[in-house]
């Protein structure tokens, strides 16, 4: 007679199934009591990842968060009511007509660059005091500039000033385009400066034509300066901003008197003063 285990064809193995049953219900609380307690981030940290990294299964970093951590030094990243702005390295090139030790004697040469066109500007660097004919952007227009004044016999050099890169870290959560502008706009100032210098000597455009490009950049200097007056991390912009439009409107106000080659050498004259208060502003903040 054949043998059997003691269950007919159709009866359920009861201890079997009462066992599997009570083991999830046991795991289902286990994974309640560590998905509610602090013991779920120990088992992530010191089991699940460092398994997972072993079998290869952890995804590597990514290159582009390394960059970022080291080329932000590090820093925490910003919240959502805080932004963080950037004003990179800027370099700025001058034409050096000549440097002395004493003001006097600076002073007299700087006249002689404004009777020829140039900006006649003295910059005192804490040792010699430097006369600048005019300042640009970038080496090779200066040089090109050194060249033509050399075909006229005049000896010039290069000054390059430096300012560094800053950030500034600010509660700024709603107007993202208002940062963007205020970097431009300050990065830029002394540039634009120069492109209305420039566009003044190529096309000889009389002083009333070129006031007008400068009334449209006082404007944009009193949007912005609107616009960030209630943020006192930017105090120093905000007055630097001032500055520049103090120095562009009274020039405005003036150039209506002047002749092209005196309304040229005076513009270039702020140009340059902009440009200087600009890395003496940045590198103090």
């Amino acid at each position: 007679m054949p043998r059997h285990n003691g269950h007919g064809r159709g009866e359920k193995p009861t201890f079997r199934s009462s066992a599997i049953i009570t083991l999830l219900i046991l795991c289902g609380l286990a994974l309640l009591f560590l998905f509610t307690s602090g013991a779920a981030t120990w088992v992530s940290d010191h089991i699940l990842l460092p398994v997972g990294s072993f079998l290869g299964l952890t995804a590597s970093p990514d290159p582009r968060d390394l960059l970022s951590a080291q080329e932000d030094g590090g820093e925490p990243t910003p919240d959502a009511s805080e932004r963080l702005i950037l004003f990179p390295e800027q370099l700025h090139y001058y034409l050096q007509m000549g440097y002395y030790s004493d003001r006097t004697s600076a002073d007299i040469q700087a006249k002689f660059i404004q009777s020829i066109g140039g900006a006649g500007y003295v910059y005192y660097d804490g040792e010699k005091y430097r006369v600048f004919a005019a300042c640009y952007a970038d080496q090779r227009s200066a040089e090109k500039v050194q060249e033509q004044i050399r075909a006229d016999g005049y000896d010039s050099a290069t000054y390059i000033l430096q300012t560094d890169a800053v950030k500034i870290r600010y509660a700024y959560p709603e107007d993202y385009d208002t940062e963007w502008n205020l970097s431009n706009l300050v990065c830029e100032l002394p540039g634009e400066v120069l492109a209305i210098i420039l566009e003044t000597d190529r096309q000889n455009l009389d002083p009333i034509q070129a006031n007008a490009q400068l009334n449209e950049l006082i404007l944009k200097i009193d949007a912005q300066r609107t616009a960030i007056a209630e943020y006192p991390e930017f105090e120093s912009i905000h007055e630097y901003l001032g500055a520049c439009k103090t120095f562009l409107s009274t020039f405005e106000q003036s150039g209506g008197t002047l002749t092209k080659a005196e309304y040229s050498a005076n513009l270039k004259h702020v140009q340059i003063s902009i440009s200087i208060l600009y890395h003496d502003t940045v590198m103090d903040l």
